[in-house]
């Protein structure tokens, strides 16, 4: 079925060169199993870059200058390769067909790597530990991620000059034009942005985890709807909440008209005249697509974060949350968190996006009243392994009566970056983040309660 679906990606590419800059802009030479498949699409894409035509004929030419025309297959493999296909219309599943096969042989590969290091000799320094599994595992995963974040899926080289000439360019110009960091989304949380981390980088998975009811969420909300305001075409994939009740979330965050208000129907006529405008604003402002994931899975998770960046050039897309993202039957609950975790990692590399997850913590921090740690990521500590930056969100009074606490973020994992703590302030009535400076600016009557 693999080999079918490689033989009718390259042929569809032949027919309609341009898939190779749409639904095929994400593959790579790695992700074909065979030598010659590799060779061939290796070679549309060197065309490609040429701004030359793709056919049987240039591509003969091509590879024959570069000795692979035999190994490909010949001229009457590249003749018949395009009329093997009978419509283009489904490469777009072609080619996750293929990229799950991709991902099918790496995890094969990191599985037998494990083996191999779990029976190495004692004095091997490779040697993974037995008594804890998903250390291991983890290790694998991380060490398959750094292969592939060096460059070697798709065999390219880079000249280091050119690329820090590339960096100080592009610094430069955000600089002088105050333009949006090419390195990633602008955090919208103020004191997080200005203190410790001033974007959501391109690139990376960062985790946002929790205790229920602290705001994991509403982060995540505030923070998309920022890079709405941005034009970065947010996407929210909401395993948890309907699309519904997002909306409401964000009602609520972008009029301060309490949730209470809103869904007891007793709102003023002046909140009636607020949510009017606010609407108009948010209609012309807010390019942010939700998409209700309960029961979906991962794979499918994926094609619709691809079809999004591919259709409306998304970069930047929240997860909530990871626990619940359906897992296969027979999959233990700690291995579908860190399979999920691995494939929003790899994505956000390959796609070159701001990936946001959220995750659960467990509960021996609620119950012993201290400050979350790493190891209290629920049901997988392969998530801190995989994740390029953790950010945990701390209730440090535990009253749900006031309408804003005093809450902490601690950023205790950065890989390219600072780690601290911050002190914050959460509008509960709003759902909103603030800073400790608007902790007395609230409405009385709405001090209440509010589930999140």
């Amino acid at each position: 079925m693999n080999a079918q679906a490689e033989e009718a990606v390259l042929g569809a590419i032949i027919l309609v060169p341009q898939i190779l800059d749409d639904e095929a802009a994400n593959l790579t030479p790695n992700d074909f199993s065979s030598r010659s498949n590799r060779g061939l699409f290796a070679a549309m894409r060197a065309l490609r870059s040429k701004g030359e035509r793709i056919d049987a004929l240039t591509l003969a030419t091509y590879l024959r200058d570069i000795g692979e025309y035999g190994m490909v297959g010949g001229g009457a493999r590249l003749t018949h390769l395009g009329s093997r296909v009978p419509t283009t219309l489904n490469v777009g599943t072609y080619v996750e067909l293929v990229l799950r096969e991709a991902r099918r042989r790496e995890a094969t590969l990191a599985m037998r790597i494990g083996v191999a290091q779990l029976d190495a000799d004692p004095d091997n320094e490779d040697r993974l530990d037995r008594s804890d599994p998903d250390a291991a595992i983890a290790q694998i995963m991380s060490r398959l991620s750094e292969i592939q974040l060096s460059g070697c899926r798709d065999g390219r080289d880079h000249d280091a000059r050119d690329l820090i000439d590339a960096v100080a360019h592009e610094t430069a110009e955000a600089a002088n034009l105050s333009t949006i960091s090419v390195a990633g989304a602008p955090v919208s949380c103020t004191q997080l942005r200005d203190i410790v981390l001033p974007v959501w980088g391109y690139g990376q998975l960062t985790v946002i985890g929790a205790r229920p009811g602290v705001g994991k969420t509403a982060l995540a909300l505030q923070e998309l709807v920022g890079a709405a305001h941005h034009h970065l075409a947010p996407l929210l994939i909401s395993v948890e909440m309907t699309a519904r009740q997002i909306a409401h979330r964000i009602v609520t965050a972008e009029t301060g008209i309490s949730h209470h208000r809103l869904i007891t129907g007793t709102c003023t006529p002046d909140d009636t005249i607020l949510l009017e405008s606010t609407r108009k604003r948010l209609r012309a402002d807010l390019d942010l697509r939700v998409v209700e994931a309960a029961g979906m899975p991962i794979d499918e998770i994926c094609r619709r974060i691809r079809h999004h960046v591919r259709t409306r050039g998304t970069k930047v897309v929240a997860v909530d949350y990871l626990q619940i993202v359906k897992r296969g039957s027979r999959d233990d609950v700690r291995v579908s968190v860190m399979q999920t975790a691995y494939a929003l990692g790899e994505l956000a590399k390959q796609l070159n996006i701001a990936v946001l997850a959220l995750s659960q913590l467990n509960r021996t921090s609620d119950s012993d009243r201290r400050a979350p740690r790493l190891s209290d990521l629920r049901e997988s500590g392969a998530i801190e392994e995989v994740a390029d930056v953790v950010l945990l969100l701390h209730d440090v009074e535990k009253t749900p009566n006031r309408a804003v606490a005093d809450h902490e973020m601690l950023i205790l994992k950065n890989r390219y970056g600072r780690t601290g703590r911050i002190e914050v302030g959460f509008q509960r009535n709003r759902t909103l983040w603030c800073s400790r400076a608007m902790r007395f600016h609230r409405e009385p009557e709405d001090d209440i309660e509010i589930p999140l």
